[in-house]
């Protein structure tokens, strides 16, 4: 018997001299060959085309190089992964398309590559992490392994099997960048600080052209952006725009507390009908994060790119999460600047109130000639009348108080003790707000003269009369005017200042600030004040 020739049948030369059964027999075995190799041909086939199935179908990129990492198979996921047809790159180095440079822009030769090493050793590296990148140029995060194949002690080539890690990457990116957020949050104390740190992370995050934040104006409906951060492919923006630039449609999101996202300002139809002015200022996509202040949008945190770019789910969720935590911790460092502020006047305040008590007490001390019973009825009416000044003061937040509120206040033991008719408070400018310095001043002020016209003046007869006028000048300065009548006789001048005297002429002008005037005008006909002042601007 012969063997098998190229046809892939089997010749049998049988000798006749066996007789028919030799021959017979040689038939039946050959035949039998030929069922041996057709089922094994068929074993092939099938398990050439499970192989296909596989390798069409994985995930993963699958290259077949020769021993000189040449690519002489690559499946159909290595085309969609790399970009590269799969006729073009048949017969070329892999190492030179894929591999070429390192992350830094250095050249990489395969012989520092440890995937390269793979042809000289004939091993195997497995779950190995790298930078390729694809035909056009972008990189392409992957984890890979490399496995020698080896025949008769020779490398004849290697199979390259690629897992693009993009998505897990870019989720370890954000994650960082948060951890960052918030590590770099825990250093800033300023507001402005904060918005910035957030806005430079998310750009550098997302691999934006520009990243900032602005505050928003609701009633004249405009943005001013005072920084931001930026690449070199948009310049800085900084000033004041209007929010209907930016499309109606888009600012009533924004205006409800939503994350918004525009893939491409010339074709949204939100944006569509602003998109020269846009384009103006170098947009073409963004991405805008609302803080809400009190149930209103006071900020805004937004990321501009210069070219359409499709946001994701998880672009919008990051950037949620980014102002969320920026918010949160401007708002603890405003809490915590409020709070230093609120200690720091406490502080202020309680000095201020021991010096007027302490003053109060000595100068009630001197009028009173030492007579404690007399001490302890002129301080306790002087320390009641304080404490409704801060009882008033601490009902308008310690913010400025209208003049009106200071005059009752002092006036109440009169105005509630039957002397309302003899008291006038003239309906003028009775709004013009007052310092709570001045607040504090003028209470203990209209008391003493209040008391001063029950001992001796207008409300010392049940006919006397007190009218009070307030008159706010142009050039923001306010006129007191407080006049009696109907009182005793005024001889002359009082031989003796008292303490309330002294109190009005020398210590409620410097209380009211420079430029201040206090005179006092003892009449015939009953003491005349007029107090002239300039109402305080309240510190930060």
């Amino acid at each position: 018997m012969q063997g098998r020739p190229a046809n892939g049948t089997i010749d049998a030369a049988v000798a006749v001299e066996g007789g028919h059964g030799a021959e017979t027999a040689a038939v039946t075995a050959a035949k039998a060959l030929d069922t041996e190799l057709a089922a094994s041909q068929d074993a092939l086939r099938e398990r050439t085309r499970l192989l296909a199935t596989i390798t069409d179908n994985a995930a993963e990129a699958i290259f077949l190089m020769d021993a000189d990492g040449r690519v002489t198979f690559m499946n159909p996921a290595a085309e969609r992964m790399f970009g590269w047809p799969r006729e073009e790159l048949l017969g070329r180095i892999l190492h030179d398309e894929v591999h070429h440079h390192r992350p830094d822009g250095r050249p990489y030769p395969i012989t520092e590559c440890p995937l390269g090493h793979v042809f000289a050793t004939g091993g195997t590296l497995e779950a190995h992490e790298d930078l390729f990148f694809r035909r056009d140029g972008s990189p392409i995060p992957v984890a890979c392994s490399n496995a020698a194949i080896v025949t008769n002690g020779q490398t004849t080539g290697a199979v390259l099997v690629v897992h693009d890690i993009t998505a897990r990457k870019t989720a370890e990116a954000r994650l960082t960048a948060l951890v960052e957020l918030g590590d770099r949050l825990r250093e800033l104390q300023s507001p402005a600080e904060i918005a910035y740190t957030a806005a430079e992370i998310m750009g550098r995050t997302l691999g934006s052209d520009r990243a900032g934040y602005g505050m928003l104006d609701t009633v004249k409906q405009t943005i001013r952006i005072e920084r931001d951060w930026s690449t070199d492919r948009l310049p800085s923006l900084t000033g004041t725009f209007r929010l209907e630039d930016y499309g109606t449609g888009f600012t009533n999101l924004l205006q409800r507390g939503e994350v918004v996202a525009v893939d491409d300002l010339r074709s949204d139809p939100r944006t569509a009908a602003t998109a020269q002015g846009l384009d103006a200022i170098g947009v073409r996509a963004c991405l805008h994060a609302p803080a809400l202040e009190a149930g209103r949008v006071s900020a805004i945190l937004y990321v501009h790119s210069a070219t359409p770019r499709r946001w994701t789910e998880e672009e919008m969720a990051f950037v949620r999460g980014v102002a969320e935590r920026a918010w949160a911790a401007a708002e603890r460092a405003r809490a915590e600047r409020r709070h230093d502020l609120l200690l720091a006047e406490l502080n202020h305040r309680v000095k201020n109130i021991l010096s007027t008590v302490q003053g109060l007490a000595a100068q009630t001390l001197k009028g009173t000639g030492g007579d404690p019973a007399r001490f302890a009825q002129h301080f306790g009416a002087r320390l009641r009348t304080l404490a409704r000044a801060h009882d008033m003061l601490t009902a308008h937040g310690w913010e400025p108080a209208p003049i009106a509120a200071t005059m009752h206040n002092a006036l109440a033991p009169w105005l509630q003790g039957g002397r309302a008719g003899q008291i006038e408070i003239a309906d003028a400018d009775h709004a013009v707000p007052v310092s709570p310095r001045q607040a504090q001043a003028l209470v203990l002020a209209f008391h003493e003269l209040a008391t001063n016209a029950t001992k001796y003046g207008a409300l010392s007869t049940p006919k006397g009369q007190v009218s009070i006028r307030c008159q706010a000048g142009p050039d923001g300065s306010v006129a007191v005017d407080w006049t009696e009548a109907g009182g005793p006789p005024v001889v002359r001048p009082p031989d003796r200042r008292g303490f309330g005297t002294r109190l009005l002429e020398r210590g409620l002008g410097q209380d009211l600030g420079p430029g201040s005037t206090v005179s006092l005008r003892f009449e015939p006909g009953g003491l005349q004040a007029e107090i002239r002042f300039v109402p305080m601007p309240v510190p930060g």
